[in-house]
């Protein structure tokens, strides 16, 4: 049977977008957030800046070590484990899509208490699996495989999120800076800095900014 979404996961994934622009209520003001696919409140702006590659996190002594390459079909029934802080939610919420599209899945979620260097030693201790992007795999681990998945939905978007009211000059430029960095300016507006243009005018620096091929962008 699938794990379907409690109601305390559902009102997690709401405080989540809520706050990518909480700029546009009285409260606790946030500029600028940087999450993983989520809703895009209607006052807000956002930008794809990065995609990293999703792998399935499992001990060396797992059934699933040493394959290839795993599909979600193939982690039938086994236990997921995420963190109940960040960024276990994002984890889940990616878990939650997989379900949604995949007829043969049906993944156990727990959630732990615990951080996410604490969760990996779990996991390194045959507890269950996890996922986890290739930027959060642990130098010369080894005790834990970090395995590749072999389906369409292998990958998660990282965005930049901001209200499009806030006329911040300090984050207009760190908008800037993030596509720059990313190799994602946009050509043509007056906030998008090009390749060879010095951003010193726009009170940042007076070095020379170089934008990355596509060959070298994180996401191709």
């Amino acid at each position: 049977m699938r794990d379907r979404p409690s109601p305390g996961s559902a009102q997690r994934s709401r405080r989540r977008n809520e706050r990518a622009c909480q700029a546009r209520r009285g409260g606790l003001s946030l500029d600028i957030a940087f999450v993983t696919d989520c809703e895009i409140p209607s006052n807000c702006d956002y930008a794809q800046l990065w995609q990293e590659e999703v792998f399935v996190v499992t001990s060396k002594t797992h059934a699933l070590s040493g394959v290839p390459a795993v599909s979600w079909s193939s982690m039938r029934h086994e236990r997921v484990l995420v963190t109940v802080a960040a960024p276990g939610p994002e984890v889940e919420a990616f878990i939650r899509g997989v379900l949604a599209a995949e007829d043969d899945c049906a993944f156990k979620v727990d959630r732990i208490d615990a951080t996410q260097e604490m969760l990996l030693d779990l996991v390194a201790l045959n507890q269950g699996i996890t996922l986890a992007v290739s930027s959060w795999q642990r130098p010369d681990d080894r005790e834990l495989s970090y395995l590749p998945v072999n389906e369409p939905k292998n990958s998660v978007a990282f965005n930049a999120i901001w209200n499009r009211a806030n006329g911040n000059p300090a984050l207009r430029r760190l908008i800037t800076a993030a596509h720059i960095c990313a190799g994602r300016h946009r050509r043509g507006t007056s906030d998008w800095l090009s390749a060879q243009h010095s951003i010193g005018q726009d009170g940042m620096s007076g070095q020379q900014v170089t934008i990355p091929s596509k060959g070298s962008s994180r996401d191709g």
